[in-house]
């Protein structure tokens, strides 16, 4: 009997958690996703880390892609808004650990803006769940608009972009302290994003920008809580400059569960303030919120010595109002080299005091 064999399955997936042992965990970090409105992209914002560092020697090498739909089409009598669009970034990551409880992580991404091919998905994803359409439904599929205009003139009005290199970042990360029984892993960052990318081309801001935050993370058991923080200061943009603040905040709060020792599941929430305003839009000028869930998985010593790590999300904007993206679909693979067995770049006094199963790893 199908019904049967149905109850058998939920039953064995609702116990098999809590037949593992307690030391078999796996967790991954949350995900490195941000808010993937074009014009934050071009913008230093908040990464999302765990509160852990590489260990010395130790290089971690990954690749991230977000391919996400965006539409927003407010006119008013000063501003007009219409941004109908789907954008790919990629972006190829660096970190490495040395020092005592340090890393340095470089991100090199890369940009394609088109009309996309997800219209026709989205209107009857948002039509079958109620949720709102924001007017996309009334305009045709799979067109193209990058445009912000100021009493009828242009500020922004970009074409397609076919592939492009946009604003590299640096990242340095300290360890604090690391994990006891009271006491969560801690660390503290600095960011700096340099003017690589064109403006002109709605890549990138064409000025430098910078940030620091910290970093929280708490096991529980089965789960492993985290929590960011960051202010960062803007440079502004050649085209839009009264359009933007010049510096705004950024968090991120997310829960991590333990399904598997090499297996886990995340619910994740990114919020901040607004980085973009003085239109009076509420696409523009609204607070970034994005509600992001998925998984994620870690392959210990599958290529060597090395470990294999893999990320899939789905993001969805929180609220109607605001610039979070309508949709995005997001995926990581990565490789962890150990080039020196047994240094860990925690402090000793943390280390001795980690989790069973926990190391000093992080994703960046």
């Amino acid at each position: 009997d199908k019904s049967h064999v149905i109850k058998a399955f939920i039953v064995f997936c609702f116990l098999l958690p809590f037949s593992l042992q307690a030391g078999e965990r796996n967790f991954n970090g949350p995900f490195p996703l941000r808010t993937q409105h074009p014009v934050y992209l071009q913008n230093l914002s908040l990464v999302p880390t765990d509160a852990k560092v590489l260990s010395v020697k130790e290089l971690q090498v990954h690749i991230d892609a977000a391919y996400s739909s965006i539409f927003e089409f407010v006119p008013s009598p000063t501003f007009d808004e219409n941004l109908d669009l789907e954008i790919l970034q990629q972006t190829f990551s660096f970190a490495y650990g040395f020092g005592r409880g340090f890393e340095l992580g470089v991100d090199v991404p890369f940009v394609r803006y088109d009309e996309g091919f997800l219209d026709g998905f989205l209107n009857a994803y948002h039509s079958t769940f109620g949720f709102p359409t924001a007017g996309r439904e009334l305009v045709d599929n799979n067109l193209f608009v990058y445009r912000l205009s100021e009493g009828g003139t242009p500020l922004m009005d970009f074409p397609t972009q076919s592939y492009a290199l946009g604003d590299i970042s640096l990242r340095l990360k300290h360890q604090v302290v690391g994990e006891g029984d009271r006491r969560p892993d801690a660390m503290i960052f600095f960011d700096f994003k340099l003017p690589t990318a064109k403006s002109s081309e709605g890549v990138g801001s064409g000025y430098a920008d910078f940030g620091f935050g910290t970093a929280f993370a708490k096991t529980l058991n089965r789960f492993r809580l985290y929590i960011n923080a960051a202010g960062y200061f803007v440079g502004g943009h050649r085209l839009i400059a009264r359009q933007m603040n010049d510096a705004h905040f950024s968090s991120m709060i997310a829960a991590e569960y333990s399904i598997l020792e090499d297996l886990s599941a995340l619910v994740q929430i990114n919020v901040g303030t607004p980085m973009l305003g003085g239109t009076d839009l509420d696409p523009w000028d609204g607070v970034p919120f994005d509600f992001i869930v998925g998984v994620a998985g870690e392959e210990k010593k599958l290529l060597g010595n090395h470990d294999l790590l893999w990320k899939f999300a789905f993001s969805e904007d929180g609220t109607s109002h605001g610039p979070a993206i309508d949709f995005t679909v997001f995926a990581s693979l990565g490789i962890r080299f150990h080039f020196q067995k047994g240094t860990s770049s925690v402090v000793p006094a943390a280390a001795s005091s980690a989790k069973p199963g926990m190391g000093s790893r992080s994703w960046l």
